[in-house]
């Protein structure tokens, strides 16, 4: 008598590997759209967080303000491209209307740096308004917005390319309350 075997056939296997192919041709692109999304999501909250820890820093450490300001050396407040990464830094200017102070000169040790964002992905597109472009955000110690200007902080934060509601616009208002909306891309 014949045995009866359990294989597949050539034509079975050809039709399995035709539809698995498919079905990865459909889904890798959606993968990538949803990966490229989340980095655009946790670009904005990168921001978020950052301001969390600077306001609390400064409330924390009565009697100074610390400011949040782009840096593309990790060290100094010279850079205006939030892109490049970001600091947050005791700062020690002598009024709340001055720029934030330069690190580099003696007065200004490595400690003054309280903790460093580095830079975001190449894709990162960054706006950060206090009436005007800002390159830094201060708080003083009860936790509001120094009065640079009396107006709040507007910051965008997005992935080009993203979709849906991945971008993320956070506002920090004048009484340092910190919000966070989800926009759509552009």
């Amino acid at each position: 008598m014949f045995k009866k075997q359990n294989a597949f056939t050539l034509i079975e296997l050809m039709v399995t590997l035709v539809v698995a192919a498919v079905v990865i041709g459909v889904a890798i692109p959606s993968f990538t759209t949803q990966i490229l999304n989340n980095r655009s999501v946790a670009a904005g909250e990168d921001f978020v967080a950052a301001l969390n820890f600077a306001k609390s820093e400064a409330i924390h450490r009565a009697g100074v303000r610390v400011s949040l300001c782009a840096s593309s050396d990790g060290a100094t407040c010279g850079s205006t491209d939030w892109r490049d990464g970001f600091i947050a830094v005791v700062d020690y200017a002598a009024a709340e209307v001055t720029p934030a102070p330069a690190l580099t000169d003696a007065s200004h040790a490595a400690s003054t740096i309280l903790r460093v964002w580095k830079k975001l992905n190449n894709q990162s597109v960054v706006t950060v308004t206090q009436g005007g472009s800002a390159s830094f955000i201060r708080f003083n110690h009860e936790g509001t917005l120094a009065r640079v200007t009396n107006n709040p902080v507007i910051i965008n934060a997005h992935l080009s390319n993203c979709t849906n509601n991945a971008k993320r616009t956070i506002t920090v208002g004048i009484g340092g309350v910190i919000s966070v909306a989800k926009v759509a891309c552009p």
